[in-house]
């Protein structure tokens, strides 16, 4: 696209600033300066915040890492607010054994409100250069829903990531 199509980023910023409660994410990549920079501020507000991502990234996150320090520093910052939880999913199968769960979800709920699902990472290239597509919904029915569907179906699964090593 010769003009950069930042309509799931504007979404996701206008949400975020109106958010007053609570900021949930589940996203296969986290790692954007825009959105970094609009949590800190939510978290400054007293939102809670919790982002669920893959606890074992792909290989693009960590050459992300290693080519964009400043970008993951301001991920860790973010969890020097007491708010702020990033995390993975987890399973216990059969044999008893727990196990990582990837995250591919592309949603967002915003006190339980708001939400999005769709295509779109929450990464640079998703959010301003590929072709992705999110829904919006400002139906709180629908969004507190489920945003207790996920509530329920998460509450032993998340373990806690460290962002300085994520």
């Amino acid at each position: 696209l010769r003009d950069r199509e930042r309509s799931v980023l504007e979404a996701y910023v206008a949400a975020i600033d109106a958010a007053r409660e609570s900021i949930y994410v589940e996203n296969q990549f986290f790692f954007s300066h825009a959105i970094f920079e609009r949590l800190e501020a939510a978290l400054a507000r007293g939102v809670d915040v919790t982002i669920v991502v893959p606890g074992r990234p792909l290989p693009e996150v960590y050459e992300a890492r290693r080519r964009h320090p400043r970008l993951f520093a301001a991920l860790a910052a973010l969890a020097r607010h007491e708010r702020f939880t990033l995390a993975a999913l987890t399973a216990t199968c059969d044999d008893g054994v727990r196990r990582d769960v990837y995250v591919h979800a592309k949603m967002a709920i915003v006190d339980a409100a708001w939400m999005t699902v769709g295509s779109a990472n929450l990464e640079r290239r998703s959010l301003e250069r590929d072709t992705e597509l999110n829904v919006v919904c400002w139906d709180a029915a629908v969004a507190a829903a489920l945003r207790e569907t996920l509530r329920q179906e998460h509450a032993t699964s998340l373990v806690r990531i460290d962002p300085a090593t994520y």
